[in-house]
């Protein structure tokens, strides 16, 4: 169910951008800092709407786990999602 989820909200986060840079060009020429600025914008979206919503126990907060997750959003998820959606544009 966790897979699905996940796999679930990543495809909706593409098609978010696929279909913000039809009127934002920027995300399209520039798709590593466009992707890099959404990577930043899913992780807070995640960790400050989603995750509420779902009503998950609340964990301690971490400052490393939150900065590996914030890096890991910028320069994986972000770019990933950008360069395709400029690739296929």
């Amino acid at each position: 169910m966790g897979l699905l989820f996940h796999f679930s909200i990543a495809f909706k986060a593409a098609a978010v951008y696929y279909a913000t840079s039809r009127s934002l060009t920027f995300l399209l020429r520039q798709a590593f800092i466009g992707g890099t600025l959404y990577g930043v914008a899913i992780h807070l979206f995640m960790n400050f709407a989603v995750l509420p919503l779902f009503r998950i126990p609340k964990r301690r907060f971490s400052t490393g786990a939150f900065l590996s997750q914030l890096a890991t959003h910028m320069f994986a998820v972000g770019p990933s999602i950008s360069v395709v959606a400029s690739h296929f544009s």
